[in-house]
């Protein structure tokens, strides 16, 4: 394989291509440290070296970084990853790693995430976020079917809406209902609940 560009983007990555294609990318440091530069032919064992020592390291160490400041989903981390430009092979091997370490798992982030907002959000909601996030549908179906009861988190879309007033007029009551019709609650239970608010 040959080296055949080494291109500065931002301040301290150089994205390293071989054969013409992008491979890895690298600090100065590294660049010097792997003895890189354009034209210079590198083996097989060399490049599997620098992709162990250096690209590997750097990518756990970003990824374990994004873990620290929220639960993350696969999904979302290998979004991050790719615009970080790692190369997929890289990203499984790192997705593996935080798995066997117990720093990554989406049951759980699932499990949490409709603990948390089961009391506020309809099922509709959470089962398009979780969706967005990359869990699959299975998952979800089975831990919102444990869930079943939207009627405390739309009295509290209610109550927020109304603000402790009553519903006098029936252009207020239409808003209320379409608002939350858009936040996924089902709109037989949203009238049956605000006509005690009347």
């Amino acid at each position: 394989m040959q080296v055949t560009k080494i291109e500065k983007k931002g301040k301290y990555q150089y994205l390293v291509f071989l054969d013409e294609e992008y491979a890895f990318w690298l600090s100065y440091k590294e660049i010097y440290h792997w003895h890189l530069k354009e034209g210079v032919e590198i083996d097989e064992e060399k490049y599997k070296s620098i992709i162990k020592e250096s690209v590997i390291p750097r990518c756990k160490r970003k990824a374990i970084s994004y873990l620290k400041r929220c639960n993350q989903t696969e999904y979302e981390l290998r979004t991050k990853l790719k615009k970080h430009d790692y190369l997929t092979p890289v990203i499984d091997v790192t997705i593996a790693y935080l798995y066997q370490c117990m720093y990554l798992d989406d049951y759980r982030y699932a499990e949490l995430f409709v603990e948390n907002n089961k009391r506020s959000r309809s099922q509709k909601w959470m089962k398009l976020k979780l969706l967005q996030k990359g869990i699959s549908k299975d998952v979800i179906e089975e831990l919102l079917a444990e869930n079943t009861s939207e009627e405390i988190p739309l009295r509290k879309a209610i109550e927020k809406k109304l603000k402790g007033r009553k519903i006098e007029e029936r252009k207020d009551k239409e808003k209320i209902l379409a608002y939350l019709f858009r936040q996924g609650f089902s709109m037989q239970l949203s009238k049956r609940l605000l006509n005690e608010y009347e």
